[in-house]
């Protein structure tokens, strides 16, 4: 079978969408003719790249220019500029529309993926209706809703038409799949003309080597990752100041547009508990999550971001590293139910303090946790044990045993 990936995140970018389609790519390459269709690495930021030191998967390296096709743009997709990004997007979707008119009769599936938005549509709208038949859409995040929540289109007035064009986007695809389960239900409430066997859910998740059962951990609490506007500034740092008064030890590797507001933060107040990192790879962030027995992942407190499950936080329970959270909803539920770590909502900054230290403290309890989120992800969250299901999808042998 001959597929296409379309994605705005790719190989050697940093970020759970960046690492969810380099796993799909590879699995699926080992049986079925798969290109890419992506942009050249800029996230978190474009001089990450320069040195080529990320460029650290021989296999890939070897597919650039072969089966990876990256688009070269005049305006920057990390611009702080909302104009120049919403330009940008345009510019995008100009690319990608072309390249799939060109080029779809060498393909039998296009998979397709959203955030950004603009990818989807630009490979749907204004397409012939052969093209729509092989569209499978991927659900990762919630947009246009996930950016009105961080206020990016306060002062443009267009989330009506944003909307509009999301509705139309499901019924247009043929199949769609998403990362979270509570977005199966947002679909079906914008159209509720789609067939429920179209759609299916498949997690992000690691690969089975990527796994680390080590619960002898010798550093306290980690926060790793971006902190831009999905994330919680406000109450990251006063967690940290309050951790910091603790004296527990906590280390930051974050990066992201709002990366500098929490470490000129901690260099004000003086947080000598909290040290610092620089951006790593992911080999060297799985390590360093490894080391520590807490992670911490605060997202804005809105519907839309607290029912999300980020990929950071697999990542941290696939290192038997419970995770300190404010997710509600199916994923707040599985953190609870299954012991994974400690939810923080409905609780003061000095509460969630006091119980981490009890927490640390309490080592019998601690080491539970661990090797809970460790059997978790191992069940439910490697690759290897949900691709078959993926692939049956993706090539509609689930649809052919069905008839």
């Amino acid at each position: 079978m001959n597929i296409l990936l379309i994605s705005q995140n790719f190989y050697p970018e940093l970020g759970s969408g960046a690492h969810r389609m380099k796993s799909i790519f590879k699995l699926l390459s080992q049986h079925h003719h798969v290109d890419v269709l992506t942009t050249y690495p800029s996230y978190p930021n474009k001089k990450l790249f320069d040195d080529h030191r990320l460029y650290n998967d021989y296999e890939l390296n070897q597919s650039e220019h072969r089966h990876i096709y990256r688009m070269k743009t005049k305006l920057n997709k990390q611009s702080s500029n909302l104009y120049i990004r919403l330009f940008y997007y345009f510019e995008l979707m100009l690319y990608v529309h072309r390249f799939v008119q060109r080029n779809e009769h060498k393909y039998d599936a296009i998979y397709v993926t959203s955030p950004n938005i603009f990818m989807p549509w630009s490979a749907m709208f204004f397409q012939s209706k052969i093209v729509h038949k092989k569209i499978i859409l991927e659900i990762r995040d919630l947009w246009p809703d996930s950016v009105k929540e961080v206020d990016l289109f306060k002062k443009i007035p267009i989330f009506g038409l944003l909307k509009l064009l999301e509705k139309k986007m499901y019924k247009i695809a043929n199949k769609i799949v998403v990362n979270n389960k509570e977005f199966i239900t947002h679909i079906e409430n914008i159209d509720s003309s789609k067939p429920k066997k179209n759609t299916v859910y498949i997690p992000n998740g690691l690969l089975f080597e990527e796994l680390n059962q080590q619960l002898h951990k010798t550093k306290d609490v980690i926060y790793t990752g971006n902190i831009g506007y999905a994330q919680n500034v406000e109450q990251i740092c006063q967690l940290l100041k309050e951790l910091n008064s603790l004296k527990i030890k906590v280390t930051l590797v974050p990066y992201g547009t709002k990366a500098q507001v929490v470490r000129e933060y901690v260099k004000i107040n003086q947080l000598v508990h909290i040290e610092i990192k620089g951006q790593m790879s992911r080999i060297s962030a799985l390590n360093e999550l490894n080391k520590h027995k807490l992670s911490l992942s605060l997202l804005k407190e809105t519907d839309t971001f607290e029912r999300v499950l980020p990929g950071k936080i697999i990542d941290s329970l696939s290192q038997s590293t419970p995770v300190i959270t404010n997710l509600k909803g199916i994923n707040g539920e599985m953190i609870s139910k299954n012991e994974l770590g400690i939810l923080t909502h409905g609780k003061s900054m000095k509460e969630i303090a006091l119980e981490v230290e009890e927490l640390l403290k309490d080592t019998e309890r601690l080491e539970s946790m661990q090797r809970n989120s460790y059997q978790y992800v191992e069940e439910y969250f490697v690759w290897e044990n949900n691709f078959h299901l993926f692939n049956q999808f993706v090539t509609g042998e689930m649809d052919r045993r069905k008839l």
